[in-house]
């Protein structure tokens, strides 16, 4: 169980909700080094994991049958899910979980009456015809985010163990290689896999178009207990990639283009550890599959205790980018298929609750800042789609009303303002007073692929002592609003959100103990004013704007004897001097007066003669 907050009347009078940064001591500092991208997919880590069997109904303690996830019989959004399912922006969203190893999945599309029923607990006595399935779940996705928003980025996991449903690993391979055919193949008479032609019974189905799906997981956890290849046992990381072979083989025949990943043994169930097993593992899967994988796929459930904190976390996922670029395949992917809070087997009820509440959304928050620093293609939550899992960030009350759990309101706070660039961003704080970290304060900066944008996340991950936090590197920018996220103890059910005041560029903010603060920014105003003087000659658009090999600006009108052209920065600050052309154009390498390429951001084009002076923006990408 993860250390509780120190929530006793001596630590709040020691502590308090202090007002001033002055009030709040330790302090820690945090430099943002917006020249550098950690990870220019960041969005990508506020991934989710949905559970297939959501439109399952079980019946509770004898009584009446309930649904035990967010969709009734019919197959429609539950009422009261709706309102909170709908707060969350999905970026990348992983299918079925832990159905896989029992659902079939191609009898969960087609006519209702045709679907066979299926062992979606595990066993041959609970059965059910699985009335949402894969068709409804692409549907949903596709209607989920709002039309300005990119579509969610679909993961689908494919079983590598015999089970009730698929009886032979003969038929595994097939079942993947129908399902390929089934999503990705254009409905065109073409039968690439023989047998049944699953891209004209998609359109039979009413989609007519191939779905696309870029991101296929062969297999799951090699620890689980139901598992058939447990790492642990000699031999299995070699049969676990002798079966891999013929499934990546009849896979890729339907559809060459799709990116498939394998599992990593690297897990934190219990102490986060990084034995020999584990690496003999994931260097079977790298030497023997590492030429046809696109990535590994770790879990991780942490918690904020010290053994199974976040930098533990950090040390297991460390080791695992060490042996793929130690490897003959350094270009392989580390992805996390599934990540959550820690909560241990057979757990007791408050166990269960604590791993959605609010100081286990604190870790998620941190552990994701950590994310951000390292070469991790896309994290998934564990698990959407239940309301009655151990896991339920959603939650089905025994009223029948349903809770957003802390753990998808903090996402919902994020999907708000996090932004694709994770830049650098070096913390130094304190040891926490807890004593479960060598560390306080974590902090990620964030910033929109054009650089109109730009977010600061900042975790004051210390159950006992508030801090003053100082920042430092944006003086490019502008906070235009800051908000505060906290909550009444560990175990609250709510998240407080309260505005505070945004600083500077170098600011200055107080954060309670075991709070976040979130910072918006945009491009600091600049003192170069546009076309002030309304001179009597023209500028065109940049061309290409956003830029990165160089633009152009064409000029019309522009006396070419006294013609003068400049490049600022946000901050108004001359970044180079350029000269005009015979006053036709203005042109730009994007490089700065001592010849060095300049940093990714928002500049201003100022020409000017005689007569006035006029400006463009042009936005410079990596």
């Amino acid at each position: 169980m993860p250390r509780p907050f120190g929530w006793t009347l001596a630590c709040m009078l020691l502590c308090g909700l202090h007002a001033s940064p002055s009030s709040a001591v330790p302090s820690a500092t945090i430099a943002v080094d917006a020249a550098t991208v950690t990870n220019p997919s960041a969005r990508r880590l506020l991934g989710t994991s949905f559970d297939g069997r959501t439109g399952i109904h079980q019946q509770v303690g004898g009584g009446a049958s309930v649904p035990t996830g967010y969709f009734d019989q019919g197959n429609q959004l539950i009422a009261g899910v709706a309102p909170l399912w709908s707060q969350l922006h999905l970026t990348t969203v992983r299918y079925p979980g832990n159905g896989v190893d029992q659902i079939d999945w191609r009898e969960t599309v087609g006519p209702m009456a045709l679907r066979a029923p299926q062992p979606y607990a595990g066993n041959s006595v609970q059965t059910q015809v699985i009335r949402f399935g894969f068709d409804d779940f692409m549907a949903m996705l596709a209607a989920h985010n709002a039309p300005s928003q990119p579509a969610p980025e679909v993961q689908i996991m494919v079983s590598t163990d015999t089970s009730l449903t698929v009886p032979t690993q003969a038929e595994i391979v097939q079942m993947a290689a129908d399902w390929v055919e089934y999503a990705n193949c254009p409905d065109d008479g073409n039968n690439r896999g023989g047998g049944v032609n699953w891209a004209h019974e998609r359109a039979l189905n009413g989609h007519p178009a191939p779905y696309g799906i870029r991101i296929w997981n062969i297999g799951n956890e090699p620890w689980g207990p139901t598992q058939a290849f447990n790492f642990n046992v000699a031999g299995n990381a070699a049969a676990f990639a002798a079966l891999a072979q013929p499934i990546i083989t009849a896979m890729t025949a339907i559809d060459s283009t799709i990116l498939i990943t394998v599992p990593s043994a690297a897990h934190s169930l219990g102490a986060v550890v990084d034995n020999a097993a584990q690496a003999t593992w994931d260097n079977v899967m790298l030497s023997q599959l590492g030429g046809r994988i696109f990535g590994l796929s770790e879990h991780i459930f942490h918690d904020g205790s010290a053994a199974r904190g976040v930098a533990a976390s950090a040390g297991s996922i460390d080791a695992v980018l060490a042996r793929i670029a130690a490897s003959a395949h350094p270009n392989v992917r580390l992805l996390l298929g599934d990540q959550a809070s820690f909560i241990p087997g057979s757990p007791t009820p408050a166990q269960v609750e604590f791993g959605m509440q609010w100081q286990s959304a604190l870790t998620t928050a941190d552990f994701l800042l950590m994310l951000a620093g390292k070469r991790i293609e896309l994290a998934n939550f564990w698990v959407y789609g239940s309301t009655q899992s151990t896991w339920h960030p959603i939650r089905r009350n025994s009223n029948g009303s349903y809770t957003m759990m802390p753990a998808a309101q903090l996402y919902a706070q994020l999907g708000q303002s996090l932004h694709d660039q994770a830049l650098a961003t070096t913390t130094v704080s304190p040891a926490s007073l807890d004593g479960t970290a060598a560390y306080s304060v974590r902090a990620g900066a964030f910033r929109a692929g054009d650089g109109s944008a730009l977010t600061l996340v900042v975790v004051n991950r210390d159950t006992l002592a508030a801090q003053s936090v100082t920042i430092t590197g944006l003086e490019a920018w502008s906070a235009a609003s800051a908000r505060r996220l906290s909550a009444a103890n560990a175990s609250a059910e709510v998240i407080d959100v309260a505005t505070v005041a945004a600083g500077g560029a170098n600011a200055e903010y107080a954060l309670p103990r075991a709070s976040i603060l979130i910072v918006d920014y945009v491009p600091a105003t600049t003192g170069v004013v546009a076309d002030l003087d309304r001179p009597p000659f023209a500028l065109g658009t940049p061309q290409p704007n956003p830029a990165s090999v160089g633009t152009r600006l064409a000029l019309s009108g522009v006396d070419p004897m006294t013609a003068r052209a400049w490049i600022h920065d946000v901050a108004g600050r001359v970044v180079r001097e350029l000269a005009p052309a015979m006053g036709a154009s203005v042109e730009w390498d994007l490089c700065d007066s001592r010849g060095h390429r300049v940093h990714p951001g928002v500049y201003l084009v100022r020409v000017a003669d005689a007569r006035g002076c006029r400006t463009r923006r042009v936005v410079v990408l990596d």
